[in-house]
């Protein structure tokens, strides 16, 4: 009958408006499943996930092991659509929800990362122009505290290591790329290439 072709009409004109947003849902179900970059990529370069509260949703639903390289696709994109200022408070969001940033491969991989864009004065909080700072564990790591007791917490997370030690370093401002307490660290993340120099072991 008419009345059931104008029906039948109307499922059909539902069903294609809604396939874009279904097919969305697919690629966010592989991003959750295994961190697909495909996936991602193919999401990011829509209009509607463009911004920095789509990207951190994206981001924050998967595996944060996968985090870092889905932060790197962002950084890299050809058109990239987020300011300056977005695209350290994601780099920021991303650093401090990993772990072992500082480790191995990882090292060099956020290295990369850290000094892709010029740092933001305001990212750096209210550290003075001259501080020191610490760190617990091994030598050449990026990462520091403000909190000398932290630092002996971090060297003796793992129990007893010789490659383990404290350390102190006078710091300008400058070479601080960002400060976050977000963990209760009251970390500051100094320049790679500047983070293994000048430091005098204390312990």
């Amino acid at each position: 009958t008419k009345l059931n072709l104008i029906l039948n009409g109307l499922r059909l004109s539902n069903h294609m408006r809604n396939m874009p947003e279904q097919s969305n849902k697919r690629l966010e179900l592989r991003v959750i499943a295994s961190g697909c970059r495909d996936s991602f990529s193919k999401l990011i370069a829509q209009e509607e996930y463009q911004n920095l509260k789509s990207v951190v949703y994206l981001i924050h639903i998967t595996d944060k092991n996968h985090s870092p390289m889905l932060l790197w696709d962002v950084m890299n994109k050809k058109d990239l659509f987020l300011t300056h200022t977005e695209i350290w408070e994601l780099i920021i969001q991303v650093w401090i929800n990993t772990e072992n940033n500082n480790w191995g491969l990882n090292q060099e991989f956020w290295g990369n990362m850290l000094t892709r864009f010029p740092p933001i004065d305001s990212m750096r909080g209210d550290i003075p122009k001259e501080f020191t700072c610490y760190r617990g564990g091994y030598k050449g790591g990026f990462s520091f505290t403000l909190d000398k007791e932290k630092a002996i917490w971090f060297r003796d997370r793992w129990g007893a290591n010789p490659e383990h030690n404290l350390f102190e370093r006078k710091t300008n401002r400058d070479d601080v790329l960002f400060y976050s307490d977000s963990r209760e660290e009251k970390e500051v993340v100094i320049f790679p290439h500047k983070a293994k120099w000048d430091l005098v072991e204390i312990g």
